[in-house]
């Protein structure tokens, strides 16, 4: 899928391209990297009622690019999330639909509830190539060539449209060789691949001597200020609140998505007024966005805004 050049495309009047949606924050793994893991709420979980008034709440929005089911908790741990791929597949909200997961749960039944459901693309992060591997990261006993069957039934089942992504930490592969290895392994099995780059989450900044100096992607890190995230995207939490970006701890909600539509509040004054704020250079004025560095790793090259922000402000002050 083509990414825009974000600064060229915005403001985005009727909602924003991609929505990350969090049914669970429950996990059934406890990498030590993952922030997640020390999070307060470990197990809260959205009903599938809720779950639909979030959904309906989502009328008036342009046709997303990307509805992501993913987050602080693992989505094939929720019993419904087959019925809610189905829900959103049946309200043509999204090109998309895509679930990012660990895949230690994606067994042929679940393969099968998922296809049938409408899912068009499946993210497995995987935590190591061995069972060794996975039960010094995940501190949970693995069998990695059952996951690995698993995924081969996936990439049988489904259709040509459909896509199984793999990905993979670079820690997890130390030499040239392993991941060399990697590539070797799974070019027949994902439609995609690809190693990425950890990045300083604060629990990977507890646990790995690591200098982070390259993005997600494999790019140098070059600091910017500006915060691409709430520009383009929400995350959506269990508790029905939609936050303008994805790190714990957030920003205040742009609105309880169970009771208010998401297209009312996209720009309204408080997500505007926040906007604005990044792009006057204010960011350090914004409690939790002052000390957060994370932006800067996981946005890809074409999301700078920086050198755009006094156009792009009075874009948005005339809104």
């Amino acid at each position: 899928m083509k990414r825009e050049t974000l600064h060229e495309v915005l403001p985005l009047v009727n909602g924003p391209f991609c929505i990350r949606f969090m049914v669970t924050l429950t996990c059934n793994f406890r990498c030590y990297y993952c922030d997640y893991q020390n999070r307060e709420f470990k197990t809260e979980v959205m009903n599938f009622e809720d779950f639909k008034k979030c959904i309906d709440h989502l009328e008036g929005i342009e046709k997303l690019k990307v509805f992501n089911f993913t987050g602080g908790g693992e989505p094939l741990t929720h019993k419904d999330i087959a019925r809610m791929v189905e829900y959103v597949k049946k309200k043509d909200l999204s090109k998309t639909i895509e679930i990012t997961t660990n895949g230690s749960l994606l067994t042929h039944q679940m393969s099968d509830a998922l296809l049938a459901a409408g899912v068009d693309r499946i993210k497995v992060s995987l935590q190591g190539c061995s069972s060794q591997a996975y039960l010094e990261t995940c501190n949970v006993a693995i069998d990695y060539d059952k996951l690995k069957e698993q995924l081969c039934y996936f990439r049988d089942a489904k259709g040509p449209n459909v896509v199984l992504f793999v990905k993979i930490i670079d820690q997890m592969l130390p030499t040239p060789e392993a991941r060399q290895n990697f590539i070797d392994e799974y070019r027949d099995i994902a439609d995609e691949y690809e190693i990425d780059c950890l990045f300083p989450t604060p629990s990977a900044k507890d646990a790995v001597s690591a200098a982070y100096d390259s993005t997600l992607y494999g790019q140098k890190m070059v600091p910017y200020s500006i915060c691409p995230q709430p520009f383009y995207s929400a995350t959506i939490y269990p508790n029905g609140y939609a936050y303008p970006c994805c790190p714990l701890p957030n920003p205040a909600p742009l609105c309880n998505m169970k009771t208010e539509r998401l297209i009312d509040c996209w720009h309204g004054p408080q997500h505007k007024a926040f906007l604005c704020q990044h792009l006057r250079g204010e960011r350090g004025q914004i409690p939790v966005c002052s000390d957060c560095t994370l932006f800067q790793y996981i946005s890809a090259p074409n999301d700078n805004l920086d050198p755009y922000a006094s156009e792009l402000l009075k874009k948005y002050e005339n809104l």
